[in-house]
């Protein structure tokens, strides 16, 4: 009985994962570069004690020499930039990376792009001590989303994330630091 349940519990994971549709024209070499994030949503605790207090966030994307990405991500929280750092392996799917260590695990798709002007990004983190989570995050190369924001908006409704969308006070002060 333990090892039908088991075996249930692992196909019902890694269906949902097979639901995460990434974007198929996306290209790596448009993706790389400098982004300012105006919106995102999460479940992640973290990350909702912090909406009160954040401001617009800013990410960069850096190609490695052997196809997998670096991301950094800035958050301005008081009057610093704070940063978090990833090495991302791509998988298969192009616009699908993956970060596995040994206390968390994080996999990252790529939803919508242009390749040029805006992306949603799409995250599922799994912490040995913390309870798992899925965020969102609209990517823009202008601080100013535009229309961008009611497709993001949309995809929050899908992910059941709508409830939890926060669109933090505009602040460029993080993309101008990584701007050099």
């Amino acid at each position: 009985m333990k090892a039908t349940l088991l075996s249930l519990a692992v196909l019902c994971v890694l269906g949902v994962q097979a639901d995460v549709e990434v974007e198929p024209n996306f290209d790596i070499a448009k993706f790389a570069g400098k982004w300012h994030v105006p919106a995102l949503a999460s479940n992640d605790p973290m990350l909702q004690g912090l909406k009160d207090v954040m401001k617009t966030p800013a990410a960069r994307i850096n190609l490695l020499p052997n196809g997998n990405v670096e991301l950094e991500t800035y958050y301005l929280l008081g009057e610093k930039c704070e940063l978090m750092k990833s090495t991302l392996m791509k998988m298969e799917q192009p616009g699908h990376f993956k970060e596995a260590d040994e206390n968390n695990k994080k996999e990252i798709w790529v939803l919508a792009t242009d390749n040029a002007s805006f992306a949603i990004i799409y995250i599922q983190r799994e912490g040995k001590d913390m309870p798992p989570s899925k965020s969102l995050q609209l990517y823009s190369r202008v601080p100013n989303p535009g229309e961008n924001l009611a497709t993001f908006k949309k995809h929050c409704e899908k992910m059941g994330l709508l409830g939890e969308l926060v669109v933090p006070p505009l602040s460029d002060r993080c993309f101008k630091e990584i701007s050099g």
